[in-house]
């Protein structure tokens, strides 16, 4: 975690434009997304943009506890491209977001 909040604070001080964090794989948890994006929300002030796959099947609750953390930007798919290697699916986050500030 120290690693990946000390690297933010380096790419906002190089004059980076926002923080994009790639989870190739589809492998990182919701728990694991609120410590990391709570870390990084702290440690700079630039739009956050997270990216993942759904290999998992635990994407869109990732998704969301990552937007409930402070990430600005994420990608999702289209229902019907959704899921397995795809990203999550858009509608259930749309959904799931509804009535929120984020």
């Amino acid at each position: 975690l120290k690693y990946y909040v000390g690297l933010a604070s380096e790419l906002q001080a190089a004059g980076a434009h926002i923080i994009a964090v790639k989870d190739m794989a589809g492998l990182l948890k919701p728990s694991a997304a609120r410590v990391l994006f709570k870390a990084l929300r702290e440690a700079t002030d630039l739009p956050i943009h997270f990216h993942t796959h759904d290999t998992s099947g635990l994407s869109a609750a990732t998704v969301l506890a990552a937007v409930e953390s402070g990430v600005d930007a994420i990608d999702a798919a289209m229902d019907a491209f959704s899921g397995n290697t795809s990203q999550p699916c858009l509608g259930s986050i749309v959904e799931a977001l509804k009535g929120t500030e984020r």
